[in-house]
Protein backbone atom coordinates (compact mmCIF):
# COMPACT_ATOMS: atom_id res chain seq x y z
CA UNK A 1 0.00 0.00 0.00
CA UNK A 2 1.26 3.28 -0.86
CA UNK A 3 2.16 5.06 2.63
CA UNK A 4 0.72 8.35 1.59
CA UNK A 5 -2.60 7.17 0.73
CA UNK A 6 -3.07 5.51 3.87
CA UNK A 7 -6.78 4.83 4.39
CA UNK A 8 -9.01 5.01 7.30
CA UNK A 9 -9.36 1.20 8.20
CA UNK A 10 -5.60 0.98 8.76
CA UNK A 11 -5.21 4.03 11.01
CA UNK A 12 -4.38 3.58 14.18
CA UNK A 13 -4.40 -0.35 13.87
CA UNK A 14 -0.64 -1.28 14.85
CA UNK A 15 1.15 -1.98 17.69
CA UNK A 16 4.89 -1.07 15.36
CA UNK A 17 5.75 0.09 12.49
CA UNK A 18 9.03 -1.28 11.23
CA UNK A 19 11.01 2.21 9.51
CA UNK A 20 14.57 0.39 7.08
CA UNK A 21 15.54 2.56 4.51
CA UNK A 22 12.02 3.90 3.82
CA UNK A 23 12.68 7.67 5.18
CA UNK A 24 16.09 8.04 3.03
CA UNK A 25 14.51 6.64 0.12
CA UNK A 26 11.24 8.98 -0.10
CA UNK A 27 11.80 12.83 -2.11
CA UNK A 28 12.82 15.40 1.09
CA UNK A 29 9.95 17.48 0.46
CA UNK A 30 7.50 13.99 1.08
CA UNK A 31 9.05 13.27 4.42
CA UNK A 32 6.86 14.99 7.24
CA UNK A 33 3.98 13.43 5.24
CA UNK A 34 5.94 10.06 5.87
CA UNK A 35 6.06 10.52 9.45
CA UNK A 36 2.63 11.96 9.54
CA UNK A 37 1.46 8.55 7.73
CA UNK A 38 3.08 6.01 9.51
CA UNK A 39 2.26 7.83 12.51
CA UNK A 40 -1.97 7.39 12.04
CA UNK A 41 -0.79 3.85 11.95
CA UNK A 42 -0.19 3.04 15.26
CA UNK A 43 -2.19 2.20 18.07
CA UNK A 44 -2.16 4.34 21.70
CA UNK A 45 1.17 3.30 22.91
CA UNK A 46 2.37 2.41 19.22
CA UNK A 47 6.16 2.21 18.48
CA UNK A 48 8.17 3.14 15.29
CA UNK A 49 11.86 1.66 14.99
CA UNK A 50 13.73 1.62 12.52
CA UNK A 51 17.36 2.31 11.05
CA UNK A 52 17.96 5.32 9.47
CA UNK A 53 20.63 6.04 7.01
CA UNK A 54 22.26 9.89 7.36
CA UNK A 55 24.84 10.72 4.66
CA UNK A 56 25.42 14.10 2.99
CA UNK A 57 25.90 13.15 -0.42
CA UNK A 58 24.38 14.67 -3.25
CA UNK A 59 21.46 12.93 -5.47
CA UNK A 60 19.28 10.08 -4.92
CA UNK A 61 17.45 8.05 -3.43
CA UNK A 62 18.97 7.50 -0.52
CA UNK A 63 18.51 11.24 -0.47
CA UNK A 64 20.67 12.79 2.31
CA UNK A 65 19.37 13.49 5.85
CA UNK A 66 21.45 14.11 9.03
CA UNK A 67 20.22 13.06 12.58
CA UNK A 68 18.78 16.59 13.21
CA UNK A 69 16.53 16.41 10.51
CA UNK A 70 14.85 12.76 11.53
CA UNK A 71 15.00 13.46 15.30
CA UNK A 72 13.27 17.11 14.33
CA UNK A 73 10.43 15.83 12.13
CA UNK A 74 9.90 12.50 14.26
CA UNK A 75 9.84 14.47 17.40
CA UNK A 76 6.59 16.31 17.50
CA UNK A 77 4.48 13.46 16.60
CA UNK A 78 6.07 11.08 18.84
CA UNK A 79 8.37 10.44 21.99
CA UNK A 80 11.69 9.12 21.31
CA UNK A 81 12.41 6.14 23.39
CA UNK A 82 16.09 5.64 21.84
CA UNK A 83 18.37 6.85 19.42
CA UNK A 84 21.55 5.74 18.64
CA UNK A 85 24.57 4.70 16.08
CA UNK A 86 23.78 1.26 15.06
CA UNK A 87 26.69 -0.95 15.78
CA UNK A 88 25.58 -3.79 13.03
CA UNK A 89 25.67 -1.21 10.21
CA UNK A 90 27.33 -3.13 6.68
CA UNK A 91 30.88 -1.86 5.96
CA UNK A 92 29.82 1.37 3.63
CA UNK A 93 27.58 2.31 5.55
CA UNK A 94 29.26 2.18 8.81
CA UNK A 95 28.55 5.57 11.19
CA UNK A 96 26.05 6.42 8.71
CA UNK A 97 23.31 4.76 10.35
CA UNK A 98 21.30 5.37 13.41
CA UNK A 99 18.42 2.81 15.22
CA UNK A 100 15.68 4.81 16.32
CA UNK A 101 12.51 3.64 18.53
CA UNK A 102 10.13 6.67 18.94
CA UNK A 103 6.34 6.06 21.26
CA UNK A 104 2.59 7.47 20.52
CA UNK A 105 2.93 9.71 24.25
CA UNK A 106 -0.76 8.53 24.99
Amino acid sequence: MDIFAITSEWQGQFDWVIEHTCFCAINPDRRAGYVRSARSLLKSKGQLIGTFYTHNRPGGPPFGTIEAEVLELFSPQLERELWELSDRSINRRRNEEYVGGFRVNY
